[in-house]
């Protein structure tokens, strides 16, 4: 049914260090740069969301599918406590004590005992996915996740790991001035290494020295500025590219930081913000940190409004879009949904049932025996949906419930759809 990628004990386990502070780290050149994961996970991947697609990750559809069933775990694990561990274990136990209640298998439930005690180094939240079988997914993201759950299902709950990634853009941040910049590239399971661009040093300083001279020596000093803008813009495309970049941020000197605008090709250039702040790492630590996360659920807010109105365009087009759970799931089952809309209330508990392959789905039991399905499962409506989607390769999209689907479901096709 599929295979768990990673290494270790715990199969997808592993281990990140550090949490959601922004730290300021002086490399060998001594020049400061920021490292900040707004999300990390252990998974070297780099699919994600786009304004016009939904999350799509190859290592999710290898869980959805798995067989059942499935312990689905996500639980806060702050660093910046006293006793960080203690404190995870604490809030662990409580959801552990109602899963054992429930019945989940004790087994999954120990699997999750030894990791919850080391998870802060990790970040400030932790999601799991576990199975009997000994199969185990494991995220650690910067950002604690809005809501604690534990879910013991016949049908894995990645509606909420999906809707935390959503959250976790990846971007590059900019340090610079008229000397140089420092980079990071920041995607969910890492912040690579910071890189500097900018090695120009003479003339940097724009002065007065009179006579002839005067204009010449602030000319080769401007060309310099604009030569390491260039510099920095060459390495912002590259680190951009390389880890998809949904956000540019940018810091620094304000006229420099034009330069860099300038010089970036013109969709990256659609993509970067300026932000307060500098290379200097007081200004990193005390100021920039809350500014990089608010630009990120900024941007990842506008990219699920772009979808929504994306998905009333296509509504507005016959065939293009199905409106509530039944003709979605029926658009599931034909590999017909581009991007499957879905709002996931906790206290939702709508099934249907889904089999083994996919095209396996359907609201009621009966469609999949008449189909001669054989093996298949009843399990929660948000769940079997997104389930379905990422093991078809289409995208997920968390959505609110205000200005979404009809029931919570919909979907934008990728073909038109004939008149039922």
């Amino acid at each position: 049914m599929g295979s768990c990628h990673g290494a270790g004990r715990h199969g997808c386990f592993l281990p990140q260090v550090g949490g959601g502070t922004p730290r300021a780290y002086a490399g060998s050149s001594g020049r400061w740069a920021v490292t900040h994961a707004l999300g990390r996970i252990n998974a070297m991947e780099h699919t994600g969301a786009s304004p016009s697609m939904g999350i799509r990750s190859t290592e999710l559809a290898d869980v959805a599918r798995w067989d059942g069933p499935f312990l689905s775990v996500l639980l806060e694990t702050r660093a910046a406590l006293e006793h960080p561990s203690q404190v995870s274990e604490g809030r662990w136990q409580i959801h552990r004590d109602r899963l054992v209640a429930q019945g989940a298998d004790s087994r999954c439930i120990e699997m999750v005992d030894g990791i919850v005690s080391s998870a802060h180094l990790g970040g400030d939240g932790l999601g799991v996915v576990a199975t009997p079988d000994g199969r185990m997914h494991v995220e650690h993201h910067a950002e604690a996740p809005d809501r604690e759950r534990a879910e013991w299902s016949t049908v894995p709950s990645l509606a909420m790991l999906i809707e935390w990634r959503q959250q976790a853009l990846p971007y590059v941040l900019v340090l610079i001035d008229h000397r140089g910049a420092d980079l990071v590239a920041v995607v969910r399971e890492q912040s690579r290494a910071p890189v500097e661009a900018g090695v120009r040093d003479y003339p940097l300083t724009k002065t007065a020295p009179g006579g002839w001279s005067q204009h010449r020596y602030q000319r080769r000093a401007e060309n310099t500025w604009r030569d390491n803008a260039e510099d920095a813009a060459a390495m912002v495309t590259g680190l951009a590219g390389e880890i998809g970049a949904q956000l540019v941020l940018i810091a620094g000197d304000e006229r420099v930081s034009h330069m860099l605008l300038g010089d970036l090709p013109r969709s990256l250039a659609e993509q970067a913000r300026l932000i307060p702040g500098g290379r200097e790492p007081i200004e990193v630590a005390s100021r920039m940190g809350e500014e990089v996360d608010r630009q990120v659920r900024s941007v990842a807010a506008e990219h699920t409004v772009a979808v929504l109105e994306a998905f009333h365009n296509a509504s507005g087009q016959a065939g293009r879009a199905t409106d509530g759970p039944g003709p979605t799931l029926a658009a599931l089952a034909e590999a017909n949904v581009e991007t499957l809309l879905v709002h996931d209330d906790v206290d939702d508990r709508r099934t249907a049932w889904m089999g083994t392959q996919p095209g396996e789905v359907a609201m009621e039991e009966a469609e999949l025996r008449e189909l001669g399905v054989g093996r298949f499962v009843q399990g929660r409506l948000v769940d079997v949906a997104v389930a379905e989607a990422l093991r078809s390769g289409s995208g997920v999209r968390v959505v609110p419930s205000n200005g979404g689907p009809a029931g919570g479901l919909g979907a934008i096709l990728r073909w038109r759809e004939e008149a039922r």
